[in-house]
C-alpha cells in the first residue's frame, strides 16, 4: 500500500467512456450560469467532442455552512488551519489488498454530465445578476434589457468566436459539436444559403426550461417532503412549483421570474402551466393559513368564556366633605328686638 504525503494526489471518479481513452485531458472553467456572485465558476472537462462533464468535489467529514456554529460547539468535525477536514482516504483493490493508496485529503472529485445550454442562458441574461439566492424570493416586475449583441443570428463557428470575445475566453476549449448541441435547445435555427444560423431568444429559452420543469415535477427527489394530505389537483400544482424552484441554483434571477410566469400555448398539453400552478398553490397555502388562524381564535375564545379577562372595572369612591355655611351677623332695624334677656345676678337682693 502506497502512502501519499501532501495534497498533490487527487482521487477522481470519471465516466466509463474515459477509461479506454489514452492521453491527458484538459480541464477548463466557465462562469456560473446563474450569474450569482456567490457561485464559483464551473470546472468542466470534454473527453470527446459533444460530451461535456462537470467536475465536482465532495468532502467527507465536513458539515454544511448552516450548521457550522453548532458543529464547532459539539466538536463534531476537526479542521486544519486552512479549514480543511482532518480526514484520510483509503483506496484499495479488492482483488489485491496490497495494491492500495492512502491519501491525506478527505475528499473526492467526480464527473457528472453537464448541460452547456445553461451557460448560454447565463450569457443571454448577462445583465441579470444577483449577490445571493435570497434575491429570488421577491419577484421583480422590472424588465431586464438584453444587450443587442446577444440577439445576433450567427453560425456555430461565428457564435463560438463571439462567445470567446464577448463572454469568456475559455469558450475556446468547447468544441463546435458541443456548442451546436446546446444551441439547438435554446436558439431559433434559420436555414439560409445552405448554412444554419442560430439566434438566442427568450421564448425558446423559457420553453426549454418549462419542459425541464415538467419532467422534473414527475420525478422529484424523495427528500422533498410534500404533504400527502393535499388535494390531488393541488398536489400536482405543488410539484410543478417545487420543480421550478429547484432551478434557482442554475438560472439567472430574471430568467426565474419569467419562468414562474410561463403559460403554454393553446394545445401544448405536454408542458406544465407553471404560472397557473404557482398561483393556485400559493392561493391554497394562504387559505390554509387563514383557516388555521381562524380556528386558533375560536379555540382561544371558547377557552376564555366565563373567565376574567384580567381587566376588572373598579368604582371610584369620591370623598364628600360637609361644608358649614357661616352667616355673618348684620345690623338691621329689628336686630335689637331679638336681643337676648340679661341674666339675673343671684347675689343681688330683692
Amino acid at each position: 500500500m502506497t502512502i501519499c504525503e501532501g495534497a498533490k494526489d487527487m482521487l477522481m471518479i470519471l465516466p466509463a467512456s474515459m477509461a479506454s481513452q489514452q492521453g491527458p485531458h484538459s480541464l477548463f472553467s466557465l462562469p456560473h450560469s446563474s450569474n450569482n456572485a456567490s457561485k464559483k465558476r464551473v470546472t468542466l472537462i470534454e473527453p470527446k467532442a459533444g460530451e461535456i462533464y462537470e467536475l465536482r468535489r465532495h468532502q467527507f467529514s465536513k458539515g454544511s455552512s448552516f450548521n457550522t456554529q453548532s458543529d464547532l460547539a459539539a466538536e463534531k468535525y476537526h479542521y486544519t488551519a486552512n479549514q480543511e477536514p482532518l480526514k484520510s482516504t483509503f483506496l484499495t483493490n479488492e482483488a489485491d489488498r496490497k495494491d492500495g493508496r492512502v491519501m491525506e485529503a478527505g475528499d473526492i472529485h467526480f464527473a457528472t454530465r453537464f448541460d452547456l445550454s445553461y451557460c448560454l442562458i447565463g450569457y443571454y441574461y448577462g445583465d441579470s445578476t444577483s449577490q445571493d439566492e435570497k434575491e429570488y424570493e421577491q419577484d421583480s416586475e422590472a424588465e431586464s434589457a438584453v444587450a443587442r449583441g446577444r440577439m445576433n443570428c450567427l453560425t456555430v463557428r461565428d457564435y463560438h468566436d463571439h462567445l470567446v470575445d464577448n463572454h469568456d475566453s475559455q469558450w475556446a476549449n468547447v468544441s463546435l459539436e458541443s456548442l451546436e448541441m446546446a444551441l439547438r435547445k435554446v436558439a431559433e435555427p434559420t436555414e439560409e444559403a445552405g448554412s444554419t444560423f442560430y439566434k438566442l431568444t427568450e421564448g425558446k429559452i423559457i420553453e426549454y426550461l418549462a419542459n425541464k420543469v415538467t419532467r422534473l415535477a414527475q420525478n422529484l427527489p424523495k427528500s422533498l417532503n410534500i404533504s400527502a394530505d393535499l388535494p390531488a389537483d393541488i398536489l400536482e400544482c405543488a410539484k410543478v412549483t417545487l420543480a421550478a424552484d429547484l432551478l434557482v441554483s442554475l438560472i439567472p434571477k430574471h430568467t426565474y421570474f419569467r419562468l414562474k410566469r410561463f403559460s403554454p400555448a393553446a394545445g401544448a398539453e405536454h408542458i406544465a402551466d407553471i404560472k397557473n400552478s404557482c398561483d393556485r398553490y400559493e392561493t391554497y397555502k394562504r387559505s390554509v393559513k387563514q383557516s388555521v388562524e381562524e380556528k386558533e381564535l375560536l379555540v382561544k375564545a371558547a377557552m376564555t368564556v366565563g373567565l376574567p379577562t384580567g381587566k376588572t372595572k373598579t368604582s371610584v369612591v369620591k370623598k364628600v366633605t360637609k361644608k358649614s355655611v357661616v352667616v355673618r351677623k348684620q345690623k338691621g332695624s329689628i336686630d335689637g328686638f331679638f336681643k337676648p334677656a340679661k341674666r339675673a345676678n343671684p347675689s343681688a337682693n330683692p
